[in-house]
């Protein structure tokens, strides 16, 4: 190879890019969308963490035990087509917005007031997700109890 890059093997792995050897930096981007294609995305830099959301909002906006997200910087995300959102008070007695497609109804991206420089975006939204590993589960409180979760990740009774 030439220009001193050695390797274009980097993965993202648990919201970080990792090269096999030093190499001059990578811009990222990382597309994705809704289930019937009307919106889609890019995020222009990497997630700064993966988690398992156990909250009953999540499990009740999913339909299953947790949901798998990305926490990115809100200036990363560059989002098209036609959203809806949906607004309630979370524990802090601030609003969280879940935006979804209006046409599938795929939710795509939580915001929240109380951090407003970053917003949630679904992991399995990414056109290729396999490269994600996530490492925290939030709110293992409400770890439903038929589930059996043995991956050791760090587990946070609440939010981080």
């Amino acid at each position: 190879m030439s220009g001193g890059i050695t390797a274009i093997a980097a993965i993202l792995m648990c919201g970080v890019i990792r090269r096999t050897e030093q190499e001059a930096p990578m811009s990222i981007s990382l597309q994705g969308g809704c289930l019937c294609g009307a919106v889609r995305y890019t995020l222009t830099a990497k997630p700064h963490y993966v988690y398992f959301c156990h909250c009953r909002d999540c499990q009740k906006e999913s339909g299953s035990p947790f949901v798998t997200d990305m926490n990115v910087d809100r200036s990363a995300l560059r989002i098209t087509g036609p959203l809806t959102r949906y607004t309630r008070t979370g524990d802090s007695g601030k609003s969280i917005h879940r935006n979804f497609c209006t046409i599938c109804g795929t939710t795509l991206l939580t915001e929240f007031d109380v951090d407003p420089d970053h917003v949630s975006i679904k992991a399995c939204s990414l056109d290729d997700p396999s490269g994600l590993e996530p490492d925290r589960h939030l709110f293992s409180i409400r770890i439903l109890p038929w589930l059996r979760l043995d991956d050791e990740l760090t587990r946070y009774e609440r939010d981080c």
